[in-house]
Formats: C-alpha cells, structure tokens, sequence
C-alpha cells in the first residue's frame, strides 16, 4: 500500500472499503445461510 501519497484519494478508499466491506457480507452470508440456525 502506498500510504506515503499525501495526495491519496481518500474518499476512493472509503469508497472501496466500503465496497470490501459489503462483499465480505455477503460472502459471510452466503457461507453462513442454512448454518445460522443450527449454531445459533
């Protein structure tokens, strides 16, 4: 990662941790489908 760029676009970062954030959801939802009820 190049956090040396004082000039970084921040709010494209945000904007991909958002996105990050959201696959990582859905992805733990998918996993986690038929699962949820058994464990909790």
């Amino acid at each position: 990662m190049l956090l040396l760029q004082s000039q970084y676009d921040y709010e494209e970062v945000e904007i991909r941790l958002n996105e990050l954030m959201e696959l990582y959801e859905s992805i733990n939802k998918l996993h986690r489908t038929g699962k949820d009820d058994e464990n909790e």
